[in-house]
């Protein structure tokens, strides 16, 4: 298949779904936590990560952005998949890399017990990140969709996300 990107909002299981994919002997890397991705200022400079203060104030002057540089780098061989999980503001502009695009997606009380039970990440614990992520979702889907990207029903246990991602991510194409 190639590079398969999986995303969704805060909260829907992209972390979840990575972390079942290494288990399970699936190679898979996280925009976050394998520094695919780095704040940006506005302007579109890359923040050093020390000096990124992570405050509401400040994320508002800064997106969290894919650094294509770092995805050409990925290419899996052959018919191998590699999947890479996260999300960030300008994914759209680097689709063109990638093989496939999942969109993993939630309802709003899932969204809401998610995030309110996140331990590892803190986004969406305040009310105006709470507010925001329960914004985006509500064109997510539909915006996913008119873009091409498969759709899962993410609310299910990780297991059958992962089982029915990798049934249509090795079936697609």
């Amino acid at each position: 298949m190639g590079l398969v990107y999986v995303t969704g909002v805060p909260g829907a299981g992209k972390s979840a779904v990575r972390g079942e994919l290494r288990r399970r002997g699936v190679p898979a890397l996280g925009v976050d936590e394998d520094h695919i991705g780095a704040f940006h200022t506005r302007n579109g400079a890359v923040v050093d990560p020390e000096n990124v203060v992570d405050t509401a104030t400040w994320r508002s002057r800064h997106e969290w952005r894919i650094r294509r540089d770092r995805l050409t780098g990925l290419r899996p061989d052959d018919a191998a998949a590699l999947y890479l999980c996260g999300s960030a503001a300008n994914e759209s502009d680097v689709w063109d890399l990638f093989d496939a695009v999942v969109a993993l997606v939630v309802d709003d009380d899932t969204l809401r017990e998610r995030l309110a039970a996140r331990t590892g990440n803190n986004f969406g614990k305040a009310e105006d990140e709470l507010a925001l992520a329960l914004g985006w979702n509500r064109t997510y889907e539909a915006d996913l969709r008119a873009c091409g990207a498969i759709v899962i029903d993410a609310t299910r246990a990780i297991s059958d996300v992962v089982d029915e991602l990798l049934d249509r991510t090795t079936t697609a194409g």
